[in-house]
């Protein structure tokens, strides 16, 4: 992989971000720097960019399934990164921050508990 250039100005107006275009609406201006959303204005690696075309030339989406090889390289990169051993049965697949958040305190608390969620979440 090529070394990537970060420092890049990609001017997002127009195109359907949320934390550019949707300032005048939600905020009613659009002077504002937009710290009210993760979002990222670097593009994305060419890499994946060149996967996902390649993915795209077939026809039919469907319902996709970890590749081989995803468990364990996320298996290894913890172990590698944070000397943190963990197993394939330990694991699940979360389709997103807010709904990970969700199944923690479904998962951890009972009804009529009282939770608290600091933002920004």
């Amino acid at each position: 992989m090529e070394k990537y250039d970060f420092d890049k100005i990609i001017d997002r107006h127009g195109t359907g971000a949320m934390k550019i275009d949707a300032l005048d609406d939600m905020f009613g201006r659009h002077d504002i720097s937009a710290f009210w959303i993760a979002d990222m204005d670097f593009a994305v690696c060419p890499d994946i960019v060149s996967a996902l075309c390649k993915r795209f030339e077939h026809p039919v989406f469907g319902y996709g399934m970890a590749p081989k090889g995803y468990w364990d390289s996320i298996i290894s990169w913890l172990d590698r990164r944070h000397d943190f051993a963990v197993k394939r049965e330990e694991m699940a697949f979360v389709p997103g921050v807010v709904k990970g958040v969700a199944f923690a305190v479904n998962f951890f608390s009972k009804p009529g508990d009282k939770i608290v969620i600091q933002p920004p979440v």
